[in-house]
């Protein structure tokens, strides 16, 4: 991705949408010492990684259910 990298938590798949709750769950697991709100902030650096890149931030959010990959 034009020299960027995306690190390996900042990686989901969804073709449907998916809560915070739920993106964090699959990525750092039930025992994870974060919470939800960790996974705006990594939804926010992977955007800001594609926009350096030239790419589209392909994220979209649906306000008041989570994210889905646009198409």
């Amino acid at each position: 991705m034009h020299g960027s990298t995306i690190r390996r938590k900042e990686q989901w798949e969804a073709d449907y949408v998916a809560d915070k709750e739920r993106i964090y769950d699959r990525v750092w697991g039930f025992d994870g010492e974060g919470n939800a709100m960790t996974v705006v902030e990594h939804i926010r650096k992977i955007r800001a990684k594609l926009l350096d890149a030239g790419c589209e931030p392909y994220i979209e959010t649906v306000w008041g259910c989570g994210y889905k990959w646009k198409k």
